[in-house]
């Protein structure tokens, strides 16, 4: 099992703001570049040969404005990804991978979540439905969803108040298994991910 390098120091490769410029921090040692790399390379292993740790409990709001938790993805795998709706460069780009998805595996379960607080249910609804997006939004209160990047899904993610151009998230298309452990990150900026996305949740369907 891949296991991090430090727990401070949870900030990947693929952490970047609403202008789509890519974030580095400065002190980001040699050591965490190289596991997020190896972070990477687990789309061309079997689903089973990388684990990053278990998704930890959620309790969040989808568009209709119910509660969902992770146990609501429980027994079939899914994917993860960290937008907000005022974005309007990597975002677009990242929904453009989650649809191809789900016309290529559409038994794939995709989740969107929302790490910018001002994206109500209701927002997140008109969204969906003015780009044609079928899969599910989450969204939750100031710092929730930030927070569950960052200690849950080990990404980056910084949410200050007002200025989108200042809310930062990762790109990472995150695979999540039927027991609800992390088994790789894809780029969501890369349309190849998709097909490598695709394979490894096809080779651990049905392990349960």
């Amino acid at each position: 099992m891949l296991r991090p390098l430090g727990y401070v120091l949870w900030i990947p490769l693929g952490f970047v703001g609403a202008t789509g410029t890519a974030f580095l921090a400065s002190n980001l040692s040699g050591g965490l570049s190289r596991w997020h790399a190896r972070a990477d390379m687990s789309a061309a292993r079997p689903a089973a040969s990388a684990d990053f740790g278990l998704v930890p409990v959620f309790r969040l709001k989808d568009a209709s404005g119910r509660f969902v938790s992770n146990k609501a993805f429980a027994g079939e795998p899914w994917v993860a990804a960290f937008i907000f709706t005022r974005c309007r460069t990597l975002c677009p780009m990242m929904a453009d991978r989650m649809q191809a998805l789900r016309k290529l595996a559409p038994w794939l379960r995709l989740v969107s979540f929302s790490v910018d607080p001002s994206d109500t249910p209701a927002v997140l609804s008109r969204y969906r439905k003015e780009r044609g997006l079928d899969w599910t939004f989450l969204t939750g209160g100031p710092g929730q969803v930030a927070s569950l990047s960052v200690r849950g899904f080990h990404l980056g993610a910084k949410t200050p108040r007002g200025d989108a151009a200042a809310i930062m998230h990762s790109n990472k298309l995150v695979l999540v298994d039927a027991r609800g452990r992390i088994r790789g990150y894809f780029d969501g900026s890369a349309s190849a991910s998709v097909a490598a996305l695709a394979h490894q949740a096809a080779l651990g369907r049905g392990k349960r």
